[in-house]
């Protein structure tokens, strides 16, 4: 799957957006504002962190099938929570792409992204047979007067929720880039399924790509 609606406009759905210089992909900017507004229908305050995956340089690529494992390996790993999240894969000059992935939490039970950081370390170095130390890079928002701890707290309760709600937004965009994308070897993005919140249950939307399983 790859994104094909561009977005050359320094705002979308009246937030704002970063073009990087050569504008957005319509379909990621909407994945990632969906679990962003739908976990804040469901908990006062999100939890919104943000890990930048790389491989070695002497790694050769198999395809996606490893992210995926990486994703549910890390659910595993963290309890079997249950979190939304939206990746990218993108490529450089490098032999091998990298992926970003943004993870949504319940901001009531979890204020920082550092466990989650240091779980994703350990899944990583696990499936690559490595040391992963150094390839798993926690991005650290910088937002005026805003709880940030390895991530972003949305309190959707807070005088100033509008303010943090639109910088997490375009800090978050800079994952919906045009540049560097690439579908070698499998999808460009994809996300976790949306969750009804009346219903407590989970449906597909055309932008999905994983299911939570192990991808032999």
């Amino acid at each position: 799957m790859k994104p094909h609606r561009i977005i050359t406009s320094s705002t979308y759905n009246s937030q704002p957006v970063n073009i990087n210089g050569s504008g957005c992909h319509g379909e990621i900017l909407d994945l990632i504002q969906q679990r962003m507004d739908n976990c804040l229908r469901r908990f006062n305050r999100v939890h919104v962190s943000r890990l930048d995956i790389t491989f070695p340089d002497n790694y050769l690529f198999p395809g996606n099938r490893v992210f995926y494992n990486f994703l549910w390996m890390l659910r595993q790993a963290m309890g079997g929570e249950v979190f939304d999240y939206v990746w990218v894969k993108e490529r450089n000059r490098s032999v091998n792409p990298h992926f970003h992935l943004v993870i949504f939490r319940n901001g009531q039970q979890h204020c920082s992204g550092y466990a989650v950081w240091q779980k994703a370390i350990e899944v990583w170095g696990k499936l690559l047979k490595c040391d992963a130390e150094g390839l798993i890079h926690a991005a650290i928002p910088t937002i005026n007067n805003a709880y940030c701890n390895y991530g972003v707290v949305i309190d959707r309760n807070a005088i100033d929720f509008q303010r943090v709600y639109s910088s997490v937004h375009y800090w978050l965009s800079y994952m919906a880039k045009v540049n560097t994308k690439t579908t070698q070897s499998g999808h460009a993005y994809g996300s976790s399924q949306l969750r009804c919140p009346a219903k407590g249950i989970y449906y597909q939307t055309p932008w999905i790509v994983f299911n939570s399983k192990i991808v032999p």
